[in-house]
């Protein structure tokens, strides 16, 4: 309890002309008229004249005076009288409040009738060796028991339901939107994310400041040494092609460099270029979504880089 000094609690007689020692009964006479013109008193309604407002509001805020010095004579006189009752009231401990804590990153997991695939991809992101993350699926009206099944087994998932089909890219950013994460990562349903994917798409964003597009290395899910995609380019035909579409991963690219895209199903973005840019052009419904956006936001100044090291398997079929 903090400690106060007695001088603190003595009134300081004052010595304005309407403050002269008066006797008590006299001074109780001043009290019970104030009150009695405070109770009867009501705030001059409508008067636009400033002088009468400013006389009649004068008046009660004296009669306001009057009353709140009796009462802190009242007070302080009370507490001289019996200190030994005045004691402080205990500090009343409450829990703490539930305050959401903010990911760094946000994984969205888009779903259409995935459920044969969902233990697979939400298995794999338990198993991330790093846990500043959220993971987000959104079910796009399916008709499978996908709900179901992550509402059964993953109650640490968020789940966003759709009453109606919206479209891959339609999905993509109403979860987008309901990320709490600075970094917004898409990975399809279809996948399996290998046990540092996260951690080494992280590295990626702190290591390049510039790219507001971090993309992964896709490899097919049932031929682990044939490669998807190793980042996007775009050729001077204008039409955007995988690198190292279909061949043999031998480390012909295991090197960080600048791309000009990333496969929308294991890509991440910064949030605040995503939410400057509008997030996916929905106009694309489906497919090209991802290039289009990694062309803007490359208008706008920011970079695509490929992380090596952040692997993923895919089926190619959701």
């Amino acid at each position: 309890m903090t400690e106060r000094n007695e001088n603190e609690f003595k009134p300081t007689p004052d010595t304005s002309k309407s403050e002269e020692v008066k006797p008590a009964e006299v001074r109780a006479e001043q009290v019970r008229k104030a009150k009695q013109r405070l109770a009867g008193s009501r705030p001059p309604a409508g008067n636009s004249n400033p002088i009468v407002a400013d006389e009649t509001y004068g008046s009660l805020r004296e009669d306001n005076r009057v009353v709140m010095r009796h009462q802190i004579a009242l007070n302080l006189e009370t507490f001289r009288a019996a200190p030994d009752d005045f004691v402080a009231r205990p500090a009343q401990e409450f829990p703490p409040l539930a305050v959401r804590h903010a990911p760094f990153m946000s994984v969205i997991v888009p779903n259409y009738n995935g459920a044969r695939f969902l233990p697979t991809v939400l298995d794999a992101l338990r198993r991330q060796t790093f846990g500043d993350f959220e993971t987000i699926v959104i079910d796009d009206a399916g008709t499978d028991e996908s709900v179901a099944l992550v509402e059964r087994d993953y109650p640490d998932v968020r789940l966003l339901v759709n009453r109606r089909n919206m479209g891959f890219v339609r999905a993509c950013n109403i979860a987008a939107d309901a990320a709490d994460g600075r970094i917004i990562v898409l990975l399809n349903s279809d996948t399996e994310p290998e046990p540092t994917w996260l951690e080494e798409l992280a590295r990626a964003v702190c290591a390049h400041p510039t790219a507001a597009v971090i993309t992964s290395k896709l490899l097919l899910f049932d031929d682990r040494t044939r490669l998807h995609t190793a980042g996007d380019m775009l050729g001077v035909d204008g039409i955007p092609r995988n690198r190292g579409v279909w061949e043999t991963d031998r480390g012909q690219y295991d090197a960080a460099v600048e791309v000009f895209s990333g496969c929308g199903g294991a890509t991440a973005y910064r949030r605040e270029v995503w939410q400057a840019l509008g997030g996916f052009d929905e106009d694309f419904w489906m497919y090209l979504e991802d290039v289009d956006f990694a062309f803007r936001a490359r208008l706008a100044g920011w970079q695509a880089v490929f992380a090596p090291g952040a692997r993923v398997y895919h089926h190619l079929s959701a």
